[in-house]
């Protein structure tokens, strides 16, 4: 069994889309996931499954839509791909505070030029790194008044893309332990 993250788009954000964690994992285990746990309720979940990482995701928006009458995109993540991100920890040079210091997921593979393009159009004090499926960003003034963050939040990518800080990406990995 593959253990995976599992990270909801755009849940408990305010009063819309509200999920308990609680019945999130009870929902994803009577739909065959083993040992689901959560963290936070932003929609952070891990749970085993003899599913692909391609299945697994459909897999759980279905159980959320079928339980709770949501669309929520989820971006998959296996174990290995969280711990090799946390392991290179990109930008931690300059990132002093963890929770300015975030992840946005794609669930697909962006095009290689549009990662680029923000790149090179991040200006300091911000910082970015593209990755094939992540871009790590330093965010000093917080997301809320960064400009590239609000870049990131206009950027028409396919599939689904969420952001986690940096707290919250080595808590989650911390889950499959």
């Amino acid at each position: 069994m593959a253990q995976l993250a599992f990270l909801l788009r755009g849940i408990n954000v305010g009063t819309a889309k509200a999920v308990a964690m609680a019945e999130l994992r009870t929902a994803v285990e009577a739909a065959g996931f083993e040992q689901p746990r959560t963290l936070l309720r932003s929609g952070n979940l891990v749970a085993a499954t003899d599913l692909s990482v391609a299945a697994a995701g459909p897999a759980v928006e279905a159980v959320i839509r079928d339980t709770f009458g949501m669309d929520v995109g989820v971006v998959v993540r296996a174990k290995r791909d969280l711990a090799q991100l946390v392991h290179d920890a990109p930008l931690a040079d300059v990132a002093e505070n963890p929770s300015r210091h975030v992840v946005a997921f794609f669930s697909e593979p962006p095009p290689p030029a549009a990662l680029a393009a923000f790149v090179e159009a991040t200006e300091a004090p911000d910082a970015a790194l593209a990755r094939t499926r992540e871009l790590v960003l330093w965010l000093p003034a917080g997301q809320a008044d960064s400009p590239a963050a609000k870049r990131l939040a206009k950027l028409k990518l396919p599939g689904v893309t969420t952001v986690r800080n940096w707290n919250t990406v080595t808590k989650l990995l911390a889950l499959f332990d």
